[in-house]
């Protein structure tokens, strides 16, 4: 990125590695798209038969593992409890399965590794008091879309970019 030659410079990826390219980078353009994680507010207002589809595909579409994925849904208090059932029920009709299947809805997460790191933040976030609304079941590679509720947002599933089909929501 030093390289006198090089006009521009663009990078995806961590908050962390896109400042030391800015640091270096100088006075040349740059474009930085960064991790971070997606969330959605909804008000009372907002027709609730018509969002759900959009928010579950929101959430678990290419598995979750997408940098635009939303994580976070937050909802006002007064349809709290409505929006949540609809939600959760919505959720649980993906069937999770054979990329090949077109009846698939979220197929395996790109290592297992990725698997256990999620499961661990789920660990985590319930030993902290969040509940699993539905999903949270695991194979070696594929993760079941998972709803959290009664979540922190100090909690790793709230504030850092989770890659994984899982989705928060506040009140």
């Amino acid at each position: 990125v030093t390289h006198p030659l090089v006009k521009k410079v663009t990078f995806t990826g961590s908050g962390a590695v896109g400042m030391k390219i800015k640091e270096k980078v100088g006075l040349r353009k740059v474009t930085l798209e960064l991790g971070s994680n997606a969330a959605v507010i909804i008000e009372p207002s907002a027709p609730i038969e018509k969002i759900i589809p959009r928010t579950v595909s929101g959430a678990f579409g290419f598995s979750g593992q997408v940098c635009i994925s939303l994580q976070r849904i937050y909802v006002h208090e007064s349809i709290y409890d409505q929006f949540t059932e609809a939600f959760v029920n919505e959720t649980k009709k993906l069937k999770v399965g054979d990329p090949f299947d077109p009846s698939t809805d979220l197929s395996a997460m790109i290592n297992p590794r990725e698997v256990s790191r999620i499961k661990e933040w789920i660990e985590e976030a319930k030993a902290q008091g969040a509940k699993v609304a539905t999903g949270a079941e695991f194979t070696e590679r594929t993760m079941a879309p998972t709803v959290m509720v009664n979540v922190k947002p100090e909690m790793k599933i709230m504030c850092l970019e989770t890659f994984a089909p899982i989705v928060s929501i506040v009140s």
